[in-house]
């Protein structure tokens, strides 16, 4: 077993505040995309790829991702979904796996 993990890529490694901050900016002409990617340390590529997509849609929200499995259900429907699963664990009810699917979809 790896005691200490080292990172082996520095992918995502932007803030969600920062690339909101620095579309917000190259959108409203304060700034080019270079400038700005060197000055909040984000990506150019990846900056010019979000800026592109407020373009298209206005209002879109930032999710950062990793992989291919992306959320089903929506953050406030997945936190119901937890708080009453503690509870019924609270009270001794436990839910078996095809009751928990039952529940969410």
């Amino acid at each position: 077993m790896v005691r200490v993990y080292k990172e082996k890529t520095n992918r995502q490694s932007w803030s969600t505040e920062a690339m909101n901050d620095v579309v917000d900016a190259v959108i409203s002409g304060r700034c080019g995309s270079l400038k700005a990617s060197n000055e909040f340390d984000v990506p150019q590529t990846t900056l010019e790829r979000y800026i592109n997509k407020e373009r298209e849609i206005p209002s879109i929200w930032l999710i950062k991702l990793l992989g291919n499995f992306k959320p089903y259900l929506p953050q406030e429907q997945e936190l119901e979904l937890v708080t009453y699963l503690k509870t019924m664990e609270a009270r001794l009810f436990g839910l078996t796996m095809k009751d928990l699917r039952t529940l969410a979809y």
